[in-house]
């Protein structure tokens, strides 16, 4: 109901030409879970766990058996009511976490938080949390809230085209600027975004290229210049490094570009491989990074920008005590921030707009249902 009242405001906000539309700025934070830390496991902390009441039931199972040798006819004691309670108690948990162990493993997945169970772990702003990934789109006219959205994976590498392709549909126009952090670098959400006339903005990450085995420098992957005519690399020392083969890196097709016998010969060979030959991998749509990186490199001022569109949003959140959900479940949670974002969208409107302009925009849309 809030996400579908957070569309409808921001939808007044069209109509009040409140959306600059052209520029989109995207971010996530972590924000706290109803979950501790020490309500978090892995599935070998489960084991672990399991384990240990196993090893307790059979302690208090033992002291039980003890009393009845030693108390034939007797008036059952408190304690032994004692016992049985704690046994009870314990077969309980044990169960409770057999039961989460098993869907962990049928699922696939690595951990779980018991008081939010859609909860996972992740890195905040102050170390790690158990809580959940926020994603905001934020429109550079007015910094308002364009698409929020909740999501449970540990970092943003994968959430560029879902959030971008959203505040294009919101906003709805055919092509949108998008500008993010290195965070959100990923060669196939680069793609997506192209493909849908997205864009982005997007500074590329440093990685590994440039250091070698033995943590030894080594000429980085930008010192050789890609020539898409002949299908090769020039490497520093001006040879042709031509395709000779492909793999595959993490699910992920590769191209091998790379020349033996020139890297045998070359007099640079020692600052540029710590093997025999220097391998030049290129992604099968690795052209899209390299257009993507020069629209980066010549708007400076977009990427620049983006710090002052869309963080104060989180800082404003923050203050209000908005980064701890109150609720348990994605679901709730994910409602939670539609209720912060519509208030987070208003108080920003009325900067803009007075009360009573707003009020009557309102009343001249409702009428023309």
């Amino acid at each position: 109901m809030f996400k579908k009242l957070f569309k409808e405001f921001n939808l007044l906000c069209r109509k009040l030409d409140l959306f600059g539309a052209e520029l989109v700025a995207i971010d996530g934070a972590k924000f706290k879970a109803v979950n501790n830390t020490r309500r978090y496991y892995t599935q070998e902390q489960l084991v672990e766990l399991l384990k240990k009441i196993e090893t307790r039931i059979e302690g208090y199972l033992g002291e039980l058996d003890r009393q009845d040798d030693q108390a034939q006819g007797v008036t059952e004691a408190p304690e032994r009511k004692v016992l049985e309670q704690k046994v009870a108690l314990l077969k309980e948990r044990k169960g409770r976490y057999g039961e989460i162990l098993g869907e962990l493993q049928n699922q696939g997945q690595t951990d779980a938080a018991l008081t939010d169970a859609d909860a996972r772990k992740m890195k905040g702003a102050h170390g790690h949390l158990i809580g959940y990934n926020v994603q905001v789109a934020v429109d550079a006219k007015h910094d308002l809230i364009v698409v929020q959205e909740v999501v449970q994976a540990a970092n943003d590498r994968n959430q560029l085209a879902a959030v971008a392709l959203a505040a294009k549909e919101q906003l709805g126009v055919s092509t949108l600027q998008v500008v993010a952090d290195k965070g959100y670098h990923e060669t196939d959400q680069l793609e997506i975004c192209e493909k849908a006339a997205v864009q982005t903005f997007v500074p590329e990450p440093s990685g590994s290229s440039g250091i070698g085995k033995g943590g030894k420098p080594i000429f980085a992957k930008k010192r050789f210049v890609y020539d898409p005519v002949q299908d090769a690399y020039r490497c520093p020392a001006g040879q042709s490094l031509k395709l000779v083969g492909q793999d595959t890196n993490h699910g992920k097709e590769r191209l091998l570009y790379y020349n033996e016998e020139a890297c045998e010969q070359c007099w640079l060979r020692s600052q540029c491989t710590t093997g025999t030959c220097r391998v030049i991998a290129r992604r099968t749509n690795e052209a899209v990074v390299e257009r993507a990186a020069k629209r980066a490199a010549a708007r400076v001022d977009i990427v620049a920008a983006r710090k002052t569109i869309v963080e104060h949003v989180f800082g404003t959140l923050r203050n209000w005590s908005h980064d701890l959900f109150l609720l348990r479940g994605l679901a709730k949670v994910r409602a939670e921030l539609s209720l912060s974002a519509l208030v987070y969208n208003l108080r920003r409107v009325l900067n803009v707009l007075s009360m009573e302009q707003l009020l009557k925009a309102v009343a001249v849309t409702a009428k023309a249902r």
